[in-house]
């Protein structure tokens, strides 16, 4: 079912981003006009400021898009970038036909829409509302002196995460939300300095693999944006206003999506739709600039840089499609791979029994339908410096006395990072394998499960299952 989701993402995704870039090919909803002023005083024809944006163009970005959203590595994750992506295509031209049609206010409340539901699904995706912000700060002003128009911008991003909290709130768990949300991810942030994030971003494979052999086409693309146009041609002017949204847009995302310097490969999916939309537009130029030159030059350009492209989006996906198939023995599209221990934990506990996931591992309470004791089902924030504090582990050993899990399910060892393993004993071995010693005090937590859950019930690929009794 989650496949068949991000099948149905990847799709709506490519079709929001055709319709982008038709807008970039030829604006048909041109409005009132724009304060974008030539800064040559030679007269300048409409028809020079035609972006090159032919058929087979428009064909190859969707075709790259859809490629590399469907990498295999990405594929196999279920990652909340991937259902915000179309959000944030929706903002982008809802956005744009509000600004060339100021009166047209349904429009500035779907974007507001889309990008309160984008925040939903992953707060880092605010770059596109920022950039529009942008904007109109620098090249639409007069749509500041629109207060119903930014109303219903506000009132559509605020509507989603309004009603939200409102339930939350209903439910009794309003702080547990905010605390979860905003209280714990800033605390990735507290040490962090710009170069971090610029460093762990270059070091990202999907960085390297996807965004540095096409970023000279994106910057050219970008650079399009800022050329003279005719003042009689709305509609280069108005395209010139989204390309330069666009750009906006990727820069701001490029650092809001790795605010945390963890750069983490899924986190770079943001950025994506944008970035391909600017690097369509430079390869147009590019291809468009070598058509007037000598015939068989002009040509080898333009076929190289066909032949590059190709393999600049095509190499990433045949390369992990081909490492997939070998991982999974030749069934790509075989059953799903379970989770080492799930099964132990179905036939060692009863379906309202709670178990307690310690590590990284999310997949042991949603994959076999046990809840979790605590609402720490993910054992991260239990570690993390200054968020940790005494009370907080005081706070999560009383829930686990309080919903005393059946079982314990311990994979520090699996997925070796900041959670240390419960045994003591194992402890050692662990900070040989790459653990991080920077720990709070974990002795409340390691003293419950030395009086209840010392039992080792299965053992498979470094993982522990634990067996929990109380008296």
């Amino acid at each position: 079912a989650l496949w068949g989701l991000r099948v149905i993402s990847t799709w709506v995704t490519a079709l929001l981003f055709v319709r982008l870039l038709l807008d970039l090919r030829h604006s048909s909803w041109v409005g009132q006009a724009l304060p974008l002023q030539n800064t040559r005083q030679r007269p300048i024809e409409p028809e020079h400021d035609l972006l090159h944006l032919g058929r087979g163009l428009l064909i190859g970005g969707v075709v790259a898009l859809a490629l590399l959203l469907g990498l295999p590595h990405w594929e196999s994750l279920n990652t909340p970038e991937r259902y915000a992506l179309p959000l944030q295509l929706v903002c982008l031209l809802a956005g744009f036909r509000w600004l060339q049609q100021p009166d047209a206010r349904g429009w500035a409340f779907v974007a507001g829409l889309a990008t309160g539901g984008a925040l939903l699904a992953k707060q880092t995706t605010s770059g596109v509302l920022l950039a529009l912000g942008l904007v109109v700060l620098l090249w639409a002003r007069e749509r500041l002196r629109d207060p119903r128009g930014l109303l219903a911008l506000g009132g559509g991003v605020l509507a989603g995460p309004g009603l939200l909290a409102l339930y939350f709130a209903v439910r009794g768990a309003l702080d547990e939300a905010i605390d979860a949300t905003w209280g714990y991810n800033r605390y990735y942030m507290r040490d962090l300095v710009p170069g971090d994030i610029v460093r762990s971003a270059l070091d990202s494979d999907a960085v390297q693999a996807i965004y540095l052999p096409l970023a000279l086409f994106a910057v050219l693309g970008a650079a399009q944006a800022f050329r003279p146009v005719a003042d009689n041609d709305l509609d280069a002017r108005w395209r010139s206003l989204l390309q330069r949204w666009l750009a906006l847009t990727v820069v701001i995302d490029l650092v809001l999506t790795n605010a945390s310097g963890r750069g983490y490969g899924h986190y770079f999916l943001t950025p994506l739709p944008a970035f391909l939309a600017l690097s369509t537009v430079g390869l147009g130029w590019w291809l468009a600039r070598w058509q007037a030159s000598p015939v068989a030059w002009g040509r080898a350009v333009r076929a190289g840089s066909w032949a590059f492209v190709v393999l600049a989006v095509g190499g990433p996906f045949v390369g992990e499609l081909v490492l997939t198939v070998s991982v999974t023995d030749g069934h790509l599209f075989g059953a799903p791979h379970e989770f080492p221990p799930n099964d132990a934990v179905r036939w060692s506990s009863d379906p309202d029994d709670t178990v307690l996931s310690w590590g990284h591992a999310g997949e042991v309470n949603f994959g076999t339908g046990r809840r979790s004791p605590s609402r720490y089902h993910y054992s991260h924030p239990l570690v993390m410096t200054g968020y940790a504090d005494a009370d907080r582990l005081t706070e999560f050993v009383a829930e686990l006395e309080k919903n005393t899990p059946r079982l314990i399910v311990d994979t520090s060892w699996y997925d070796v990072g900041k959670v240390p393993p419960l045994d003591p004993a194992r402890y050692p071995r662990w900070l040989e394998l790459g653990g991080d010693p920077d720990l709070p005090d974990l002795e409340p937590v390691r003293a419950f499960w030395a009086n209840h859950c010392t039992t080792v019930v299965a053992a498979m690929e470094d993982i522990l299952v634990y067996r929990c009794a109380y008296d």
